[in-house]
């Protein structure tokens, strides 16, 4: 039997600066490393941004010579899937969700595709409960960060920072999902009188008015009932704006500690990247990231169920209350801080012994190769339904709309929402 990869056609957003984007790069870097044959062909809707990565470029470059690829792989968020109206014997559909169940409408999308991939148990449980085609967890590759522009006294320089002081940061656009006004209740809560303990949030006001957040800012900094708000909010630094990649390096190199109070995730990047050079975190126990995440090394945070809503977006997300999600208890979180505050050498060299073992297990090598037989196994499988004529060979075609063009979406935004206003906001 032939072990070799078949060629492959990977559609993702190889150029955004988004998780999806991140995912992307990794995927291609995984799939390059087990010598797949690959050509890329990017969704990006916004211009190309610059992108100095040798082996996707290369690999963008066969596109157009002669490629003739066995099996696509569309690599999506569940809303753009919604465009796929036909059949195909040779595509898996890769995507991601961040709540314990689907809308209908995505869930009729996905049984267009031969098969689903997610990146985590949490996910697959959530979608084999509802579709009848196989789902096969691929998880993320460690990201291979930048080298960070600054070390760390010349960034406390650049973000006006006492020397030496205590930093948490969070990632993350600004939504319910991300809950950042939460991380700032919760800092606050552990450290009200702390004047070394500082908090950074790179975050984005994409999906919402920033008038409206900077509102949810101020009321999170008054439920925290600090001593003197005005100082507190001193020690939180809010960026809303995109950084280049060599600065987010250098902000998780410097940080003591990553937070992520998020009430949903399918992986997440971002503390994914800070668990996998060794930061201290504290986060969630719940979804995605438990799969790389554990109690013996990471600082969990206790949660409730609650629904799902997004009341406070002017950007509408597939989010509705008949889905569930988590509800961290900040009260715990703020706990938790506090505990690597106190210990910062021990959470240090407890998440320095589990980055070791998440590079081990979410290697490019070993990514790649988990896809590497499933591509195979997806290709042999294909092949029956042709010789059965259940799929004539022509129903391999690209996943394009009738118009011959991508069906595209902007990454993060549900504009497809199949979910009922009145259910979301």
């Amino acid at each position: 039997m032939d072990t070799r990869s078949p060629e492959v056609a990977f559609y993702g957003y190889v150029f955004a600066p988004t998780g999806y984007g991140t995912a992307a790069r990794g995927y291609v870097h995984a799939m390059h490393a087990a010598s797949i044959p690959l050509s890329i062909v990017s969704l990006d809707r916004e211009p190309h941004r610059p992108l100095r990565d040798p082996i996707v470029l290369s690999h963008m470059a066969t596109s157009n010579h002669g490629f003739s690829p066995a099996v696509h792989l569309w690599h999506t968020e569940p809303n753009c899937v919604m465009k796929l109206n036909r059949s195909f014997a040779r595509l898996a559909v890769m995507t991601t969700w961040e709540a314990e169940s689907l809308p209908q409408p995505y869930v009729d999308a996905l049984h267009h595709a031969a098969e689903v991939w997610v990146p985590s148990r949490f996910n697959a449980e959530a979608f084999q409960r509802q579709l009848s085609i196989p789902v096969f967890r691929l998880p993320h590759p460690v990201n291979d960060l930048p080298e960070p522009r600054y070390d760390a006294e010349a960034f406390e320089r650049e973000m006006d920072l006492p020397r030496g002081c205590f930093l948490a940061t969070a990632i993350g656009t600004w939504q319910e999902r991300k809950n950042l006004d939460g991380t700032i209740e919760a800092f606050l809560r552990a450290f009200p009188r702390t004047d070394d303990a500082f908090l950074i949030l790179k975050t984005s006001f994409a999906f919402v008015d920033e008038r409206m957040a900077r509102a949810q800012i101020a009321a999170a900094i008054a439920r925290a009932n600090v001593p003197n708000p005005a100082e507190a909010e001193k020690r939180i630094r809010i960026f809303p704006y995109q950084w280049p990649d060599d600065c987010i390096s250098s902000l998780l190199h410097r940080a003591d500690c990553y937070v992520s109070l998020h009430r949903g995730e399918g992986w997440c990047y971002p503390l994914f990247d800070a668990a996998s050079i060794g930061v201290p975190v504290v986060a969630t126990a719940y979804s995605g990231p438990m799969d790389y995440l554990d109690s013996e090394h990471h600082r969990l945070v206790g949660y409730t169920k609650t629904a799902a809503n997004q009341r406070k977006h002017t950007i509408r997300f597939a989010f509705d209350s008949s889905m569930s999600w988590a509800d961290p208890d900040l009260e715990h979180a703020a706990q938790q801080l506090r505990a690597v505050y106190n210990d910062r050498a021990g959470a240090r060299r407890l998440a320095v012994a589990a980055a070791g073992q998440i590079r081990k297990n979410y290697s490019v090598d070993v990514v790649g190769e988990a896809a590497r037989r499933r591509f195979l196994a997806l290709s042999q499988q294909a092949l029956r339904l042709e010789q059965e004529s259940l799929f004539p060979p022509g129903a391999i075609e690209c996943p394009y709309n009738t118009f011959g063009m991508p069906a595209l979406t902007i990454p993060g935004m549900a504009l497809d929402s199949p979910s009922a206003p009145a259910l979301c906001n």
